[in-house]
């Protein structure tokens, strides 16, 4: 338990006194147009990024002593004093460089003597920064905003969560499971509407618990989220669209006790990632595990088994045909049917090679799509080898999705996967033996109807206990800490 102090993306120690900052813009203004009409003007400074996809970042110092980009800046818009390299200044931009791994646009070399018009404007307007909920905004003469800058990793330079400096502790959720599982619709169920699934703020001995996204879903200055937002709405309605398969950025939310004056702040990360993170915890050359940051503070795996996958069960509609799933299909117009026959004419294939090339592609599927117990028993396996010790510190979560497609209400997971041979016991006590902090069994379903596979829903959007399981782990987080 305590404040964390790593990045939650890739797990690298950083320090609150000197972080990088992403600088965004109210409506009307830009980073073009704050060069052009403000102090700061087109003039290329050592400790500003603008980096290659658009956004602009105050650099964090490398040296971890002294000025970072911000305190830069804000010593220039406050004194007119800026920053120029002095005779170390081409190995601190070396060091930047390789800090970064990025090349920087348009460095700030001063050359004596060299005089330049960067004002764009003849009167440009003179800017201040204040502090306004945690985040530095700069303000002109009227007090109007003309940027945000938003705590960045000093490192990757992605933004860090809602809170994430002033948090008293961290969990991270990693799901599990094979492809087309549900895992990115589940995470695009429990961010929808401001984690609505979560309800409103509810008692919890005698305490308030609030649990909302750690982001600004319906602020301007974040595009991404509000980015995500928009998608999240257009699946989650009648007949919506399903996201696209591929990995998914981390979710994080905040959960928030609350009794009187008193506040306990936990961050949680739900992460679509596994490859990634699994690729952290490789032993090195002499056996050892190296352990991030990140991997340290895993604090549940949350597995997810497919309803199709899973002998012994009977499914709705997506059993056809022994388990296969509602593809959608595309016949041709006439044209576009003329245009594919003009374009392959001349071209022959044997039957031979029709069969040959068949038995490839189910091979290749096959072995790059593994199901759902096989990834259930490689986690068994990967976590007996290298991670026995950090599994004693770890919930085990396992989750029947698609809950809608079995026509009935599962109460008791566990018993049901027993009773119906679905896990024979050994598969059922493996958790139960390795994970320290307990196991618990849940039906849900993220999208409550079903779909055609990457294309829209087959009806109403009407998600079932998919809040759940966080739910399970942040109440137990809570009391490990004893704030309950």
């Amino acid at each position: 338990m305590g404040k964390p102090d790593f990045c939650p993306y890739d797990g690298k120690t950083i320090q609150y006194k000197n972080l990088a900052y992403e600088l965004v813009y109210p409506e009307g203004w830009s980073w073009q147009r704050v060069k052009k009409e403000t102090v700061i003007s087109s003039k290329p400074r050592i400790y500003i990024m603008e980096k290659t996809d658009g956004r602009v970042i105050l650099l964090a110092n490398k040296r971890k002593e002294g000025e970072s980009g911000l305190e830069h800046l804000v010593e220039f818009l406050t004194t007119g004093d800026d920053f120029e390299e002095n005779s170390s200044g081409s190995s601190y931009e070396h060091r930047l460089k390789g800090m970064y791994s990025v090349k920087l646009k348009n460095p700030y070399i001063h050359q004596q003597g060299q005089e330049t018009k960067d004002f764009q404007s003849d009167y440009p307007k003179h800017l201040h920064m204040v502090w306004q909920d945690n985040i530095p905004v700069f303000l002109d003469e009227s007090d109007d905003p003309v940027m945000y800058a938003l705590p960045c990793c000093p490192y990757c330079h992605r933004r860090l969560p809602i809170g994430w400096e002033t948090a008293d502790d961290f969990i991270g959720l990693s799901l599990r499971g094979p492809s087309g599982s549900g895992k990115t619709t589940l995470l695009y169920t429990l961010a929808h509407d401001h984690a609505a699934v979560f309800g409103e703020p509810f008692s919890l001995n005698g305490k308030r618990l609030y649990i909302s996204p750690a982001y600004y879903p319906d602020y301007e200055m974040e595009t991404e989220a509000a980015l995500f937002e928009k998608r999240t709405a257009d699946m989650c309605r009648e007949n919506g669209l399903l996201p696209p398969s591929g990995e998914t950025s981390p979710l994080f939310l905040q959960a928030v006790l609350e009794k009187n004056s008193l506040k306990k702040r936990l961050i949680i990360g739900i992460y679509d990632t596994p490859a990634k993170m699994l690729a952290q915890m490789q032993p090195d050359l002499n056996g050892k595990t190296i352990s991030g940051k990140l991997s340290e503070n895993l604090y549940a795996d949350l597995f997810l088994f497919d309803p199709r996958e899973l002998s012994g069960l009977k499914v709705g509609r997506s059993s056809v045909s022994g388990g296969a799933r509602f593809v959608k299909c595309k016949v041709l117009s006439p044209e576009e049917q003329a245009k594919e026959q003009r374009y392959n004419k001349g071209k022959v294939i044997k039957a031979s090679e029709l069969l040959l090339a068949r038995g490839q592609t189910e091979a290749i599927v096959k072995s790059e799509v593994p199901k759902t117990m096989d990834l259930y028993h490689r986690l068994k396996r990967f976590r007996d080898a290298r991670q026995q010790d950090h599994m004693r510190h770890m919930h085990f979560v396992g989750i029947l999705t698609k809950c809608d497609l079995l026509g009935k209400d599962i109460v008791d997971v566990r018993t049901m996967l027993r009773d119906t041979h679905c896990l024979e016991e050994e598969d059922l006590n493996l958790p139960e033996t390795d994970y320290g902090l307990g196991v618990s069994w849940h039906s849900v379903s993220a999208l409550g109807c079903d779909a055609f596979e990457n294309d829209h829903l087959l009806g109403s959007f009407a998600p079932i206990r998919v809040s759940e399981p966080i739910l399970t782990c942040i109440e137990n987080r809570m009391r490990e800490n004893k704030w309950l």
